[in-house]
């Protein structure tokens, strides 16, 4: 019986971590251009993770995978594979058009960026 719950306690954490590091990639953010309609971004990169807005943009927020390279890591010794992390990437939208896009703290900022 032991080995029974065993087995089912490993299936389920391999299969959480299968589920993890299947998510969106960052790279996903690549297929991004400026000029995008809202539309196009969704097809091209699907549904935002979440959305906010104010009277003049939109955010798409894509909660994406990034890859970390252990490799130069002085704990790790470069002996582990890539860790993967999930950060938040944006896509900022005006009158139906993306006007930039990118990882949330880019531009010298922790928030999502504003260009007023």
């Amino acid at each position: 019986m032991k080995i029974k719950l065993s087995v089912v306690l490993m299936v389920v954490f391999l299969s959480s971590c299968a589920r993890y590091s299947a998510g969106r990639q960052s790279t996903e953010i690549n297929k991004i251009s400026i000029g995008m309609s809202k539309a196009e971004v969704i097809a091209t990169i699907g549904m935002p993770s979440r959305t906010s807005a104010n009277l003049e943009s939109e955010y798409l927020i894509y909660n994406l995978v990034d890859e970390v390279d252990n490799t130069n890591s002085i704990t790790s010794l470069g002996l582990l594979p890539p860790s993967k992390i999930k950060t938040d990437y944006f896509v900022k939208i005006q009158k139906n058009k993306v006007i930039s896009y990118g990882r949330v703290g880019d531009f010298d900022s922790d928030k999502i960026p504003d260009n007023h």
